[in-house]
């Protein structure tokens, strides 16, 4: 084989591990690339997902917020219509005195004009 052939496959082997490297390269790339957009998209879902747990959290305190107000409006309630029952009984109690003691007078011979 003369110098000039040698030289020439030589070339050729060059050639063809330096398009060998560049399709590596450009695989590893590749492969980067794709990994840099799986983080991307991981880290989203993530973000979602964190964003899906919060406005759970915020509506069970929304929720919680409600029935606390509900019941302090209840107790708020039954506690007026007890004041208001003590009142009635109160008023019933004063007019059954008044009562008695006006027929307690009346039995005296006592005028209440």
């Amino acid at each position: 084989m003369t110098q000039e052939e040698v030289a020439a496959r030589r070339s050729r082997g060059a050639a063809q591990s330096r398009r060998s490297r560049g399709a590596v390269a450009a695989q590893s790339r590749r492969s980067r690339s794709a990994a840099q957009t799986q983080r991307g998209a991981d880290a989203a879902r993530r973000r979602r997902s964190a964003a899906q747990t919060q406005r759970g959290a915020d509506a069970a305190r929304r929720r919680r917020a409600a029935q606390t107000r509900s019941a302090d409006a209840q107790r708020r309630r039954a506690a007026q219509t007890r004041s208001a029952d003590a009142q009635r009984r109160r008023a019933a109690q004063t007019r059954s005195a008044d009562a008695q003691r006006r027929r307690f007078r009346w039995d005296q011979g006592v005028s209440d004009v």
